[in-house]
Parts: structure tokens; C-alpha cells; sequence
């Protein structure tokens, strides 16, 4: 509840929360406690046996006509809240959410967090309220189900409040965005993208408005310290004092910005040409093979990110090339000078909670100067006695930070990371994103932010099916690439290896064998060929837009300097260069709305070559 003010909603409204912590179930299986959402359907799916028991024992007369309208009733209650078509539906949000058919018949009880929280999802979907409130729905769910969620969610009607970090998710579902800062909420209309615009803007004019407060504040308080004493003057001065203090109750806020620290993170040994080598290696749990006959190639420089529906074995893939776990069959070989940082999705749970952030960073790297662990702490967000909280209380999103500033105080040369993301606001991603991208070591790894996949990767292996398909390009060509695959028929059987491999290299076909090399200088000529056919527009878009983003602030703060200048007494008495500043004013203000009119084609350029 608030501490002052009203929460109001309209009678009859129901309004359906998704929260971020899993929540408890038990007793039921994945359906039944997907359906038990329908609390009507369940109600008078146990009610109407019931009734027609009773109408069979009851004889002729009055009595059995009112259980025969009341039982009218509940029929007629059972269809219209979905009735035969509740568990069918309830299938269809199941697996769109990534549980497989024989998972409907087991126990909640079998499942992890992760997958409760799924099913808590399902269970709001299915509940269907007027209003829907979801804080962190994309957190566990892989890019399919984020995918599907998004289709599903732009064709229900209702009213959607969303907390998130995942910046695609947003910028597909939002039409309006709600800026918390400053204890206020500002709310922009439009789409993610618009409010970045309008919000620099907005932040822009703030700091102009505020500047123009501030100087009138000094010239009446100068004023006041001159002449308040005399009494001439002490009437003129206590109207100024007046004037300040109204300006003072108004002052505008000072936009909040995030402090960045920039951080040389130390390079990693440097390994050989090869760091990570599979050879028809199989990996399976009971008889469940999770990977069948895979043969894959990790080289120096390479930034993987492993993509698949959850349980297709991603993680599985990720702890073989790390090492931590051994293939049932098969061979897999790290190359020279080459060790694994692993991180785990639980990476947090192993901090020590005693310590302070600053001495758990110590134990990661006491080679380090005290200076330079602290800078390496700013760079995570970490500020001023935020250095010395002791990990017992740091946030999950703390916690986290916390855990990759120790990955990447020392780093290996090979890391793998399972979900580094979790946990992370967008300032933070923005952070880790970039040590990611500077990081002249090797990389693999899985998340569901599609932001920090599209910035850092720039070699994409989908998971599925016990095997896998190697993308030689980033994200976006990966995207291209895989709606032709789903137009072909023919599968490939065996993962494919990448540089120095006999196999596919990007999941279209069969190569016939020839020498490794020449494989890799066509198959790259080939791929560099396509990407820059098929994303030259839009890469000449983003950048045309940054130059535009760059003149429109520009021209915003000339404007604003202009129009302080028309509003200033001083501007009155002018006689020269009146004419000048009045036709700058204007040829700016035309600039301003020409580049704006760009911006848009631009922006919706970008947006349709994704």
C-alpha cells in the first residue's frame, strides 16, 4: 500500500501480477496447476458431475425441475469462462512457453525455479485479467519463448505494465514508457526508441531551464547583497528575496545520469589459433542424448553465443567447452596456453557474504592495486561506500555485478558465461556489453537479451534436436539466415565445425570435403559478401542517425541559448545584430524540424531491416 495518496481501480476490474521470485507449488501436476488459473472452470468442473448425480437420484417433480435450471445454469457458466477448450488452450500456452507434451503429466515438484516461474507466466496468461502486470517476465524464458510471448501479448487485449531490462522486449511490446526518476515518473508516448529520443531532449531543456533559474537566482541574490542594507534599496531587496525564493520552490531538477568509469580490464594470456576442439563427441543424461556426434572448433577471437529453446542443451554445450563437464563419447581438447572462466547462473551464490565488495574483489586478484580494484568496482557501478558493503546485503543485481568484476579482474582467456545478464539492470548490461566486446580473449556464451547477444556476438551456434548448426556471422545474419533454413527440408545430421571443419558452417548445406583453409576463405568471403549486401542500408542508417542525434542536440542548445537571449532584458536594448540573431533563430528552428523528419525515416529504416 502507499504511504499517502490512493490506488484506485474500477469495480470489477481484475488485475493479474507476475512477480519475480518463483512461487510455491505443489500437489499437482504441470495442467492442473496451469487450468487452476480458470477458477470458474475448475469450480463447476467439479460442480456439474455432482449435479447430474444428484438430478439422476432425484425423482419427478419440482424439486428436480430447480436442480435441472440451476444445473442449465452452470452449463451455460462452464462455456462461457472456456469450458472444453480450457485444457487445450492451456496446452497451446505450455508449450509456447517451452514445456514439452510429456511435461503436462508431471509433477510441479520436478521442476526448478526457472520452470515454475514459467509456469507462473502460464498461469497468468491463462487467468486472462483485464490488467496485466509483469516484472521480469523474459528473465527465464530463452529467445523462442520470448518470441512467441511477444505475439502472444500483442494480440490480447488487455491493459500490460511492464518491468524489464530486455530492451527488444520493450521496444516490441511498449506504446507508452514511464521514466522513474528523481522520485518522479515522467511518461513518454511512443515506442523504447522514441523515449530515448524525446527523453535526451527533455534532459537537454531541463538543463538549459535549470541554468536559466540558477543565473536569475545569482543576479537578484548579487543584488541583494549590494544593496540590502540600505534603505533605499530594502524594499527592492525584499522583493528579490521573494522572487528567489519562488524561483527556488520551482527549480527544476537536475537530470539524473548514470556515472560511467571507463576501465582498461587486463588482457587475458594469449592462447593458440585453436582455443576448443569437439570431435564426434555425445553427451547424454540416462537416455536422454542431449548431443549426438558433435564436432565443433572454437578459434582465438571468436565471441559465441550459444541459441536454442531451453532444455535443448545449451548449458550442456557451454559446460563441455569449459571443461567442467566430460563427454560420454567423443573427444574434447582445450588448446595451448588456453583456461576457462566459468560463469554459472547461480555464480552469486559463491560469494563470500562476510566479506565487503572491495575485499571479495581483493581475493580475485591481489596482484591489483587497491586504486585499481576500485576503478574496476566503478566500472560495475560500484561508488563511494558501495565498496565497503558487505555482500550479505548487496541486491541480487549487486551481487551479480559483483561476481563479473571478479571473472574479469584476472580473466582467463577463454570465458564462458551462462546468463551473465540475469540479475542486471540496462545501465549494467550497457557496462558488461562493453568489457565484453573490448575483451581480446574468446567467448561463449548463452543469454536471452538480445541486445547484448547483437553487440558482443559475431559467431551464432542454434542448439536442437541432439545437434547443432555453426553461423559464421553476429546476430543479425543469424536471424536472415535461419528463416531460409526453416524453407528447407533437408536437415543437417551432424554439427557443424566452423573454421577447419569438414562440416557446415553455417547450417545451409553440405560441403564437400576440400582443404580447411580455402573452406574458410570462401565460406568467409561468401558470408562477408551477404551481411554487407543485405545490412549495408541499415548500417549506413545508424550511422546517418547518430550524426543526426549529434545536430539535433546541437541545434536544441542553440536554440535554448537563443531564446535566453530574447528573453533577457538585455535583448531589448540591443540595436545591432537584432536582425542576425531573429533570421538564426528561425533558420535553426527549420534545421531542427528538417533533421527531426529525418530522424523518423531513419529510425523506421533501421526497425524494418531487423
Amino acid at each position: 500500500m502507499p504511504d499517502s495518496g490512493c490506488v484506485q481501480v474500477t469495480k470489477g476490474v481484475k488485475v493479474g501480477y507476475l512477480r519475480q521470485e518463483p512461487i510455491g507449488m505443489s500437489g499437482r501436476t504441470v495442467l492442473e496447476e496451469a487450468v487452476s488459473a480458470n477458477e470458474e472452470y475448475v469450480k463447476l468442473r467439479q460442480r456439474i458431475p455432482q449435479m447430474e448425480a444428484e438430478i439422476a437420484e432425484t425423482p419427478e417433480g419440482a424439486m428436480r425441475d430447480r436442480l435441472l435450471n440451476r444445473y442449465g445454469e452452470a452449463v451455460e457458466g462452464f462455456e462461457r469462462c472456456g469450458g472444453y477448450m480450457v485444457e487445450a488452450d492451456a496446452k497451446e500456452v505450455l508449450s509456447g512457453l517451452g514445456f514439452a507434451s510429456g511435461d503436462h503429466d508431471r509433477r510441479v515438484e520436478e521442476f526448478s525455479g526457472g520452470w515454475l516461474m514459467r509456469l507462473a507466466l502460464a498461469k497468468l496468461l491463462i487467468a486472462d485479467p483485464q490488467v496485466m502486470l509483469l516484472d521480469e517476465a523474459t528473465n527465464h524464458l530463452d529467445l523462442e519463448s520470448i518470441a512467441w510471448l511477444e505475439e502472444y501479448l500483442r494480440d490480447w487485449r488487455g491493459a500490460l505494465i511492464i518491468v524489464s531490462h530486455d530492451r527488444a522486449f520493450i521496444q516490441s511490446m511498449a506504446n507508452y514508457v514511464a521514466e522513474i526518476a528523481s522520485g518522479r515518473v515522467n511518461v513518454y508516448t511512443g515506442s523504447y526508441q522514441c523515449y530515448l529520443q524525446a527523453s535526451a531532449l527533455a534532459s537537454t531543456q531541463a538543463q538549459a531551464d535549470r541554468a536559466r533559474q540558477l543565473k536569475e537566482i545569482a543576479h537578484m541574490q548579487d543584488f541583494v547583497d549590494r544593496f540590502g542594507a540600505k534603505n533605499t534599496k530594502a524594499t527592492a531587496a525584499q522583493d528579490r528575496i521573494a522572487r528567489i525564493e519562488k524561483i527556488e520552490a520551482n527549480l527544476v531538477a537536475a537530470p539524473t545520469s548514470q556515472r560511467r568509469i571507463n576501465f582498461k580490464f587486463p588482457p587475458p594470456v594469449r592462447t593458440g589459433e585453436r582455443v576448443a576442439t569437439l570431435e564426434s563427441v555425445t553427451r547424454r543424461y540416462g537416455d536422454n542424448v542431449v548431443l549426438r556426434e558433435i564436432d565443433l572448433n572454437i578459434y582465438r577471437g571468436d565471441k559465441v553465443a550459444l541459441v536454442g529453446k531451453n532444455g535443448a542443451g545449451k548449458s550442456t554445450l557451454l559446460r563441455l567447452l569449459s571443461g567442467l563437464n566430460a563427454p560420454d563419447h567423443g573427444v574434447m581438447r582445450l588448446g595451448h596456453n588456453v583456461t576457462v572462466g566459468y560463469f554459472a547462473q547461480n555464480q552469486m551464490d559463491h560469494l563470500d557474504p562476510v566479506k565487503s565488495a572491495l575485499a571479495e574483489l581483493t581475493t580475485a586478484a591481489p596482484m591489483l592495486t587497491e586504486g585499481n580494484l576500485r576503478s574496476l568496482l566503478g566500472a560495475f557501478l560500484f561508488t563511494g561506500s558501495d565498496v565497503d558493503k558487505r555482500v550479505s546485503v548487496l541486491s541480487g543485481g549487486e551481487r551479480s555485478r559483483l561476481a563479473l568484476a571478479k571473472m574479469l579482474a584476472q580473466p582467463a582467456p577463454f570465458l564462458c558465461l551462462d546468463e551473465p545478464t540475469n540479475h542486471l539492470d540496462m545501465t549494467s548490461i550497457d557496462v558488461l556489453a562493453e568489457a565484453l566486446v573490448d575483451f581480446s580473449g574468446t567467448i561463449a556464451f548463452i543469454s536471452h537479451d538480445r541486445h547484448l547477444v547483437g553487440l558482443v556476438a559475431n559467431k551464432i551456434i542454434e542448439v536442437g534436436d541432439g545437434t547443432i548448426n555453426v553461423f559464421e556471422g553476429d546476430y543479425d545474419y543469424y536471424l536472415s539466415k535461419r528463416s531460409t533454413l526453416k524453407d528447407t527440408s533437408a536437415k543437417v545430421g551432424k554439427g557443424a565445425g566452423g573454421r577447419g571443419t569438414g562440416g557446415s558452417a553455417s547450417g545451409e548445406s553440405s560441403v564437400p570435403s576440400r582443404s580447411s583453409a580455402a573452406l574458410t576463405k570462401e565460406r568467409k568471403r561468401a558470408d562477408a559478401q551477404a551481411r554487407t549486401e543485405a545490412y549495408r542500408q541499415s548500417k549506413e542508417a545508424k550511422r546517418r542517425l547518430k550524426q543526426v542525434e549529434t545536430s539535433i542536440n546541437r541545434i536544441q542548445l542553440r536554440i535554448t541559448e537563443l531564446e535566453e537571449i530574447f528573453s533577457s532584458n538585455e535583448f531589448h536594448g540591443l540595436k545591432e545584430g537584432l536582425a542576425e540573431l531573429t533570421t538564426e533563430y528561425a533558420g535553426q528552428k527549420y534545421d531542427l524540424a528538417r533533421l527531426e523528419e529525418e530522424w523518423i525515416v531513419l529510425a523506421e529504416q533501421i526497425e524494418s531491416a531487423l
